[in-house]
């Protein structure tokens, strides 16, 4: 591949998420809106999200209509594992898939809840990937592509963890989406995670991650060291950018998503942090330098 060939072939599917922005009807609103100022072109919000939207699906078409910004997919948090909550989850999944596919997105990314418990057995490994099959059913029924992803701080947070999974999933109902930021917080090399299972992936979460040992939680607490839960703008981190986009190549598919997680100590303002991600990809794909950070996630 060429130099200049990471982006420009993706230039109409580069997108952010809504995390960084409250994670309220509100708070979508204003992400929509500001994502496309920056000059994105797609946009992922919460499923919880969508189910509150004053005005429902048809006030936030009117929303992304009026700011010219696709829906491309929502995040999807399932217990996947715990078996009370199965049924749940299977109905979960199927109002949000009707959402994604009536906004006319293409993907649900499926996370598991938070860990409740220290360990967890190959049998619940066994039952995630059995739920999260079930899970890919239904979303084919809506033609919305189940990728799972894997978050710290859940289940299924290390690169063995992430292995017990994806041995066990029906390839021909779910795909992946991984995020970067996440894998190399939960200790994991995401070039290598990316190589590895760039056939099932769909879709990314392109995140970046401080580096070093995180003590931060999913609420913030403890030592957040830059007030994105220890994750930071991409471009300034440790995770290697161009490499994760020059092994998925100009001819993957998926949308590239930008994520920053956000909390009440965020130092910027959502729409400026998203904004300074998108100069980082622009000036990588603008002169096909490597405008990766030069410390790089190791496993």
């Amino acid at each position: 591949m060429t130099e200049n060939s990471r982006l420009p072939a993706w230039e109409g599917r580069l997108g952010h998420t809504g995390i960084t922005w409250p994670f309220t009807p509100a708070g979508a609103k204003q992400a929509i809106a500001d994502i496309a100022a920056v000059g994105y072109t797609g946009v992922e919000l919460f499923g919880f999200v969508l189910d509150k939207y004053p005005g429902g699906l048809e006030a936030v078409r009117s929303d992304l209509a009026a700011v010219n910004l696709s829906y491309v997919s929502s995040y999807c948090s399932l217990s996947l594992v715990d078996p009370d909550l199965h049924d749940d989850d299977l109905r979960a999944i199927r109002r949000w898939a009707g959402q994604i596919a009536d906004l006319g997105g293409s993907v649900a990314v499926v996370g598991p809840n938070q860990r409740t418990h220290e360990n967890y057995s190959p049998e619940d490994y066994a039952r995630a990937a059995t739920t999260l099959n079930e899970v890919g059913a239904v979303c084919n029924e809506y033609g919305v592509a189940a990728c799972f992803h894997p978050h710290t701080g859940t289940p299924v947070e290390t690169t063995e963890e992430i292995t017990q999974v994806m041995d066990r999933i029906d390839p021909a109902v779910v795909s992946m989406a991984p995020d970067t930021g996440q894998i190399a917080k939960g200790g994991g090399d995401p070039v290598e995670l990316v190589t590895t299972y760039r056939e099932l992936i769909k879709h990314l979460h392109l995140k970046d991650y401080i580096g070093g040992h995180s003590t931060v939680d999913w609420e913030g607490a403890h030592n957040d060291r830059t007030g994105y839960l220890d994750y930071v703008p991409v471009g300034d981190g440790v995770v290697d950018i161009a490499g994760i986009l020059d092994v998925l190549g100009p001819e993957w598919p998926g949308w590239v998503m930008v994520e920053l997680d956000g909390t009440e100590q965020s130092p910027r303002p959502a729409v400026d942090a998203a904004r300074t991600s998108k100069q980082f990809l622009d000036q990588l794909s603008g002169d096909g330098q490597d405008a990766g950070a030069g410390e790089r996630v190791q496993s």
